[in-house]
């Protein structure tokens, strides 16, 4: 599966769906500026 998925990176092609129930989580602000610092990696993993 890591494997499956570094290839996918290095393509840029990682291969998403969004989930049918969203999955939350209570984040601290600390955790919110580092995800939205990170915004576009996060997306190029599926993560929205």
């Amino acid at each position: 599966m890591y494997e499956r998925l570094k290839t996918q990176m290095d393509a840029q092609a990682i291969r998403s769906q969004p989930l049918l129930i969203p999955a939350t989580f209570a984040a601290t602000p600390e955790e919110i500026a580092t995800a939205e610092a990170n915004e576009a990696t996060l997306q190029a993993l599926g993560l929205r």
